[in-house]
């Protein structure tokens, strides 16, 4: 068996094939400082982006945030003053004439029907033991099914 060593004589390279690898090693040399320098001026513009966008976002956010609170005082300032011209106007329309008559005509058609032939109708409908007799009811149609 033997040991795989390097080899220690130099390889015969012609002078012609050496001037083109450094002629190459230099172009290529060239275009990587190119590619280098604009890779810097790439990342330096990109940095500059992302940072101008961050700090966009961010007042962005925060005027929302703002806007929405003052949508919500103001919504909350219009819903109250309607609320009290709502308030006003049903008061007034309660108390005007042509609904207090309407009123006092409903009032006399309910006395007149109740006291009258009505009593019995309301005793009859509003008795409580029709609760009792509704679950009695429904009970012995589940047992019985």
């Amino acid at each position: 068996m033997g040991i795989i060593a390097a080899s220690t004589k130099e390889p015969n390279v012609s002078s012609s094939v050496r001037a083109q690898r450094s002629e190459v090693i230099t172009h290529l040399g060239s275009a990587v400082q190119v590619a280098l320098h604009f890779q810097r001026i790439l990342s330096v513009v990109s940095l500059s982006v992302l940072v101008r966008t961050y700090f966009l976002a961010s007042h962005i956010l925060l005027l929302s945030k703002f806007v929405g609170w003052q949508a919500l005082v103001v919504s909350r300032f219009v819903l109250f003053k309607t609320a009290v011209a709502s308030h006003i106007a049903s008061r007034a329309a309660y108390n005007c004439k042509s609904v207090r008559r309407l009123r006092k005509k409903l009032e006399y058609e309910f006395f007149t029907f109740v006291l009258g032939c009505g009593n019995m109708m309301f005793c009859m409908m509003f008795w409580p033991g029709w609760w009792l007799m509704g679950f009695i009811t429904l009970a012995i149609w589940s047992c019985v099914g």
